[in-house]
């Protein structure tokens, strides 16, 4: 028969899909290398994903250090969180955008957010996830990370997983992000985790599939200039606390993309790190 399940990804077509053919089964060209065969997620009620009320940042002082400690806990802990309130996030932002030094790491208030309003980038992306006869044998994207400051995404189904390094006995595992109606899902990017010399993580993540319905997410991507060079802020470094992170660009990014697969675990901001 024509169609083997080993054919070749070349043979299908966009208007030909699997799912169109009503395989029942999950094609080779399809299917997770065996280094990202999916591993068992924590139940996403075992392991709590931060949810913070960004419009406590509207608050009383007090009120709102508490929630910006929320805020940089998640991001070294996990490089994620859900935000509630979404429609006061603009106005959150403008809102740390006045902080002093000691809420943004002392870097001053206008550090990032004039390179932002001068030169930086959105991308949205919308994403189609269709059902899948086999789950466990592909995923919808494999693990990355997010060449981005911050990645803010809508979801009409879970199937979000994010990897939390520290669980299971510092071995790290995956966890599922829990479905929680009126939230924005926050990703703190590769390029905050440079920014911060490595404080706030960039988290990788993988979407995983359903068989029985369609995903459909729409996320918003927010980054500096396509030539905007990003590197760790000089007031960050000192002899205690050298560069971790080479300095690069939007463009650097999409050569790599070229040159690698990051579909085999490549991921660009490994190829920034200093070593020691």
């Amino acid at each position: 028969m024509e169609n083997e399940k080993g054919e070749s990804s070349s043979t299908f077509k966009m208007d030909n899909s699997a799912q169109e053919r009503s395989l029942p089964y999950v094609p080779d060209c399809y299917a997770v290398p065996p280094s990202y065969e999916p591993r068992d997620a924590l139940d996403s009620n075992s392991e709590i994903v931060p949810t913070i009320d960004i419009s406590r940042l509207k608050s009383s002082d007090d009120e709102r250090r508490g929630v910006i400690q929320e805020l940089s806990s998640a991001c070294q802990r996990f490089g994620f969180f859900q935000g509630k309130n979404g429609k006061v996030l603009r106005r959150s932002e403008e809102s740390i955008s006045r902080d002093n030094g000691s809420d943004n790491g002392g870097l001053g208030r206008d550090n990032l957010s004039s390179r932002m309003d001068k030169n930086g980038m959105q991308v949205m992306a919308v994403n189609c996830y269709p059902p899948c006869p086999d789950p466990t044998a592909a995923l919808g994207l494999p693990p990355h990370s997010d060449y981005s400051c911050i990645t803010i995404l809508l979801q009409n189904l879970t199937g979000l997983e994010i990897f939390h390094p520290s669980a299971h006995g510092g071995s790290g595992r995956w966890v599922l992000v829990p479905e929680v109606k009126g939230v924005l899902k926050v990703h703190i990017g590769d390029h905050v985790e440079v920014l911060s010399n490595g404080l706030y993580k960039s988290v990788i993540h993988k979407v995983t599939l359903n068989e029985e319905k369609t995903r459909i997410s729409l996320a918003s991507l927010h980054s500096l200039g396509m030539d905007d060079k990003m590197s760790v802020p000089y007031q960050l470094v000192n002899n205690e606390n050298p560069a971790r992170y080479r300095e690069s660009s939007f463009n650097d990014f999409l050569d790599f993309l070229v040159k690698n697969d990051i579909s085999q675990g490549e991921r660009f901001i490994d190829t920034l790190r200093i070593k020691d």
